[in-house]
């Protein structure tokens, strides 16, 4: 990303479908020395494919960076294939 935009949704590929998932979606918006993890989406429970798509809350989250954190609680895997992120045109 880099310049500052506003995420509508981002949708996430994982290895295998049928996989547990706990996965919280923040949107890093920079200013100088200081970040704030604006928070995007939030997912637990079953892939029932490999992609699913997460909605922004509201009208969407501003800031530069993507930080997907992975919350699941007992030590497993985490692999992503593909991470896509829709962002509003125009004006932010």
């Amino acid at each position: 990303m880099g310049e500052r935009t506003t995420v509508i949704s981002v949708a996430i590929t994982v290895p295998f479908a049928m996989s547990e998932q706990h996965i919280t979606i923040y949107v890093i918006e920079t200013n100088g020395t200081k970040a704030k993890y604006n928070k995007c989406a939030t997912f637990q429970g079953i892939f029932s494919s490999q992609a699913l798509i997460l909605v922004c809350a509201g009208k969407g989250v501003t800031g530069q960076t993507l930080h997907i954190e992975d919350n699941l609680p007992i030590l497993d895997y985490f692999g992503l294939c593909e991470v896509e992120v829709f962002v509003r045109k125009g004006k932010n």
